[in-house]
């Protein structure tokens, strides 16, 4: 059994990136829709990612699902690419940290990138796919209409959107890879 002990494989130091992490125990990225319409973080949220920086965990994978363009969010209530917002969940996890363990120097942050693609529902006018292909079988499944943008122009604003994302994400030391459906 795996445990927290100093000599649990966990417990071990390991490099990510050229960034020394504290241990192995992560908080892996979750769609918890806890954001206001407009990006901000509700109370639910900075109380998660509080309880993230306490937890002990030195890599923070996210803890968020982050969509990279408000109509990429799964709802209305999911987070989206709001500086202001992510800079203050940043902010909260790194001194939840500090306080209960005194330095924040081996804490990794990082962000999933996501965007929901045939299941985007942004809006209350509800669902509003994005998508650069229409795979037959999954629209005949999901009732896709036809795409509100082109593949083209939908794909190159994810990759320039990506690329910006350490300045866009309020200072997150880490991007992973875009997800969408």
């Amino acid at each position: 059994m795996l445990s927290a002990q100093a000599d649990s494989p966990l417990a071990a130091p390991i490099e990510i990136g050229g960034h020394r992490v504290g241990n192995r125990w992560c908080i892996h990225p979750m769609e918890g829709w806890d954001a206001t319409p407009d990006g901000l973080p509700t109370d639910i949220l900075l109380r998660r990612w509080r309880n993230f920086g306490l937890s002990g965990a030195k890599l923070i994978w996210g803890g968020e699902a982050v969509a990279v363009v408000p109509e990429g969010r799964a709802k209305l209530s999911a987070e989206a690419c709001g500086r202001a917002g992510l800079a203050t969940l940043l902010e909260t996890v790194r001194e939840a940290h500090r306080e209960r363990y005194g330095s924040d120097d081996d804490l990794l942050v990082a962000l999933q990138l996501t965007h929901s693609g045939r299941f985007s529902n942004p809006t209350a006018a509800g669902r509003q796919p994005r998508i650069a292909y229409h795979p037959p079988l999954l629209d005949a499944r999901h009732q896709t209409p036809p795409p509100l943008t082109t593949a083209h122009r939908s794909l190159r604003g994810r990759r320039e959107r990506r690329g910006g994302c350490r300045v866009c994400h309020g200072g997150s030391e880490g991007v992973s890879r875009l997800s969408g459906a």
